[in-house]
């Protein structure tokens, strides 16, 4: 490095303490940046060409002159002049193809009116006649079928009624017969109810006689030297029950 001339320092020194500073303050380092990129903007924009209004709009301003707008309108109204005539010519044209039509429709107007009365007929012939026969034909049978099924009908219900009948003859037939049945059963129930009450009176009777003849027997055996002559049984077992109670009235 040189020596630094007396009295300041040189160039290099002070470019790098100015970068010091920058590095110690940010802020400052922006606004320096955006300083310089001010001054290349404003740079460029003088460098930059200048546009000249007068050579881009001069065909507007061509046409904008009295002579160009009067040339304008002629040419406007010469094509109008040509479409309307264009127009008519095809109107004519249109006028006379439906002419031409109409004369042709008019020549085949008795054609056609041939054509239908022979279409008409041909439909009478092949098409009325066969439906008409064919309508008929279905009232017939429809009517024929109707009277069969009423017939069948008919038979059905005579048919029902008949087993109806028969099957309340039957009922009443199998509820006399069970009725009487019923009553049979009940009548000889009844019968054997009673031959059994009779057969059960007659005999009880004689079962209480033979039951007590072994009693009897011990009771007169123990005690009928003690009755007197003019006691009877029945006051012999009485005066025994009263004194059996006594005993046992005692205990």
């Amino acid at each position: 490095e040189e020596e630094a001339p007396a009295g300041g320092h040189s160039a290099r020194r002070r470019v790098e303490d100015r970068l010091e500073k920058m590095r110690a303050d940010p802020e400052m380092l922006q606004a320096r940046i955006k300083a310089a990129k001010e001054y290349d903007r404003k740079k460029q924009k003088k460098l930059r060409e200048r546009k000249d209004f007068v050579v881009l709009y001069q065909e507007e301003l061509d046409r904008s002159t009295p002579s160009k707008v009067e040339e304008r309108f002629h040419e406007a109204v010469q094509r109008r002049a040509t479409r309307r005539t264009i127009v008519a010519e095809r109107h004519e044209q249109a006028m006379l193809e439906k002419e031409t039509k109409a004369r042709k429709w008019t020549l085949k107007e008795e054609d056609w009116l041939r054509e239908r009365e022979e279409r008409a007929r041909m439909e009478a012939e092949f098409v009325m006649k066969p439906r008409w026969w064919l309508e008929r034909l279905l009232v017939v049978s429809y009517a024929i079928n109707l009277g069969r099924r009423l017939k069948e009908d008919k038979a059905e219900k005579i048919e029902l009624r008949r087993r109806i009948v028969a099957s309340s003859i039957i009922q009443k037939h199998a509820l006399r017969n069970m009725a009487s049945v019923r009553t049979r059963t009940c009548f000889t129930n009844v019968v054997m109810l009673r031959m059994g009450l009779l057969a059960h009176c007659r005999q009880s009777r004689i079962l209480l006689a033979n039951w007590a003849q072994p009693r009897l027997k011990w009771f007169l055996e123990q005690h009928g030297r003690r009755i007197q002559k003019t006691e009877s049984v029945s006051s012999a077992i009485r005066s025994f029950m009263q004194k059996v109670r006594f005993v046992q009235r005692d205990m």
